[in-house]
């Protein structure tokens, strides 16, 4: 089902003399980037946990990534969530859903702040569509699972009750 329509999608695309760019994981089994490499997408740019892949008949200049505009805070007294919500992701709007009434548990120790990603200016701004940051830390899957969102953040409340300066590592 998946190549079929994504087969569809290439022919509406080429009818109007586009290619189709995709954003894909390059490991796990949402978007995996393999699945399009094997139906003759090529890599036109790589960041963090994401590959741009494109299919064209006619030459046309890659596209980039954007830029992330996102640039996090020290932590301060409460833990600090972002989350970068694409309203048109079922599973980012249950992740959120979860994590909302979740979060609502631990008090004030934790701020969230959504940042809604559902128009391309916003998208533009940040850089990003859909991302969650857990004291500036990005946390690497996608789509988000509540659980290892509320494990960094009970982590992160743990070593400020114990006075630890935890220093986040990031993988790069």
């Amino acid at each position: 089902v998946g190549s079929a329509l994504l087969q569809a999608v290439e022919r509406e695309a080429e009818s109007q003399g586009r290619g189709v760019a995709v954003v894909a994981r390059p490991e796990g089994d949402f978007m995996p980037a393999d699945f399009y490499r094997r139906l003759g997408y090529q890599v036109a740019d790589r960041r963090e946990g994401e590959v741009l892949l494109t299919k064209s008949r006619q030459p046309l200049p890659a596209p980039r990534f954007l830029p992330v505009g996102y640039h996090p805070q020290a932590p301060l007294r409460r833990v600090g969530v972002d989350y970068f919500h694409c309203p048109q992701c079922p599973l980012s709007g249950w992740a959120l859903a979860q994590l909302e009434r979740e979060l609502k548990l631990r008090g004030d120790a934790v701020r969230l702040e959504v940042h809604d990603t559902g128009e391309r200016p916003e998208v533009e701004r940040w850089g990003l569509a859909g991302a969650v940051y857990v004291d500036g830390v990005p946390l690497r899957a996608w789509p988000p699972q509540p659980e290892a969102i509320l494990a960094q953040v009970d982590e992160e409340l743990q070593a400020r009750r114990l006075g630890a300066k935890r220093i986040p590592v990031v993988a790069g």
